[in-house]
């Protein structure tokens, strides 16, 4: 397909931002009087808040902080956290991030192996860890909360850095586990934020221009950070909620008119599950982007029925960013008339930049819909573990990273991802892939969110929540167990079902399976 003029000269464009910085230092001129932050602390020009952003640079860097020292943080989400994020990108500092709900333990692990220069915090939330930086790191420079932020902002100056930043340097590690031993940190370059930015300007077909306002429906510190740059990028105002609740994020695109909105599968199922989401004007929206993890084809039907073909998702992940493949706008639907399933399955074509395959475990490479492991390339592929050869070596396979998702390319080249290895279920000499059978539960009307495991004692249990009309149906959980009978082979059939008011989620409003996997492990010998 033809590249649109418009979109190649925007890459092009693009081209000339090297660092994340340039993309700040731009803005600042370009759209110096544009709103670019809003948030329960008020709203910031591109102007102002670069102003900021510079004065915390050279305040870090008036206390000793380098090109390639650690500034690690806890995330708030806020206008803090932004602040802290851009200035590290101004003088090439390495960001080492944790969510508020990370573990002490997964903090003093990560913090003891690589030790930061200066660690923001706030001691109101989370005592214990100005403690472990007292007694672990006492040479750790401790920013204790807003007021201390802001006293390191208004003692620097407002000029930009004039430390050398390189693509190639490194911009960030991100830990992803540490319930198993050691946490393992990604990491992530400079250049790489640029490389997918310039990749989601070429592929995505939205249309360009105009003055965007942009709601990410998850916490920044997670994939809700993928707004960030993209709205330096075009000088779009970045609307932070004050919190993730629903009620919030509807009151925030009224309020301020949001064009785009950055959501998970659970809090686009929560809107269309609000009881007064008729009364509301969400006649702003010109785009809703989901992902984070597979959205049931259902409930993506009924979005675009209630919001139109404005839906679009694509495929990526912490070592891989987005984009690799696209699900684009068009390609959910015409209108409110949504595509066939079969495409809302999919996570849509793999981009040109990048290439996919599916293999066996061995690496025999698999044909059209055969499932198998999917393995990736792609420029925006992150650099390895941090100071573990061994696990990075692991991760790639003949130079694809083994994402450890199964899927399957299907008969139009549409990219289909069922599930993470650790969640397959093996039933004998079948291999059970958990969304396969959620799919079909979420085509009954009962059904809010709902999610398949075996518990401890190998037996299939469905969890499941209800939408809010079908809470006082008694009988749902027959009902549900006949209208799984014969539409599933007997083999996937759950052998209980087990109905709560809401599924366990994370800290950025995604399922968690093992939480449900622990809640079930006190209930066996249920009766079916």
């Amino acid at each position: 397909m033809e590249l649109p003029l418009e979109r190649w000269l925007v890459g092009l464009y693009l081209r000339r931002f090297r660092v994340p910085r340039d993309l700040l230092r731009v803005a600042a001129r370009r759209y110096a009087e544009r709103t670019a932050l809003v948030s329960e602390r008020g709203a910031l020009t591109f102007a102002q808040l670069a102003d900021r952003v510079w004065r915390l640079a050279d305040t870090l860097a008036a206390q000793g902080v380098r090109r390639g020292d650690r500034i690690g943080y806890i995330a708030s989400g806020g206008q803090d956290q932004i602040e802290i994020l851009l200035a590290a990108y101004e003088i090439g500092a390495v960001l080492i991030g944790f969510t508020p709900v990370h573990a002490l333990d997964v903090i003093r692990a990560a913090l003891t192996d690589i030790p930061p220069k200066v660690f923001f915090f706030d001691s109101a939330t989370r005592p214990e860890v100005g403690l472990l930086l007292e007694q672990a790191l006492p040479d750790t420079l401790r920013v204790d909360g807003l007021d201390a932020q802001e006293r390191l902002i208004t003692s620097g100056r407002a000029t930009p850095s004039r430390e050398p930043v390189s693509p190639d340097d490194l911009s960030g590690l991100g830990f992803t586990s540490g319930t198993t031993g050691r946490p393992k940190a990604l990491t992530v370059t400079q250049g790489i934020w640029l490389t997918s930015l310039r990749l989601s300007v070429l592929n995505v077909r939205v249309k360009l221009g105009g003055h965007d306002v942009a709601l990410p429906g998850m916490p920044i510190s997670g994939a809700g950070g993928g707004l960030i740059l993209p709205s330096l990028a075009g000088g779009a105002t970045l609307v932070i909620p004050r919190d993730y609740t629903t009620a919030s994020l509807l009151d925030a695109i009224e309020q301020h008119k949001v064009t785009r909105v950055f959501v998970t599968p659970s809090t686009l199922i929560d809107l269309l599950d609000w009881p007064d989401l008729d009364q509301r004007d969400l006649s702003s929206l010109r785009n809703i982007i989901y992902g984070t993890a597979p959205t049931p084809a259902a409930k993506i039907d009924e979005a675009i029925r209630r919001f139109g073909a404005i839906l679009q998702q694509g495929y990526g992940m912490a070592e891989v960013l987005p984009p690799v493949s696209l699900l684009q706008m068009e390609m959910h639907g015409v209108g409110h008339q949504p595509a066939p399933r079969a495409a809302l399955r999919s996570v849509g074509h793999v981009v040109p930049q990048a290439r996919v395959r599916v293999v066996t475990a061995a690496g025999v490479l698999l044909g059209p819909n055969q499932v198998g492991e999917v393995e990736v390339q792609s420029p925006t592929v992150f650099g390895g573990y941090w100071r573990q050869p061994e696990q990075t070596a692991a991760a790639f396979r003949d130079g694809y990273l083994r994402t450890r998702d199964y899927g399957y390319l299907d008969g139009e080249g549409r990219l289909v991802i069922l599930d993470r290895d650790v969640d397959v279920i093996a039933r004998g000499e079948h291999r059970l892939f958990p969304r396969e059978v959620e799919e079909v539960v979420h085509e009954h009307p009962a059904i809010k969110e709902a999610c398949l495991v075996a518990d401890g004692g190998g037996r299939l249990v469905l969890v499941i929540s209800l939408r809010r009309a079908f809470r006082a149906n008694t009988a749902v959980r027959q009902e549900l167990h006949d209208y799984l009978r014969v539409r599933l082979p007997e083999w996937q059939a759950p052998e209980h079902i087990e109905v709560i008011d809401e599924l366990p989620r994370s800290y950025l409003n995604k399922v968690l399976r093992r939480e449900i996997r622990t809640m079930l492990s006190v209930n066996e010998g249920a009766p079916v």
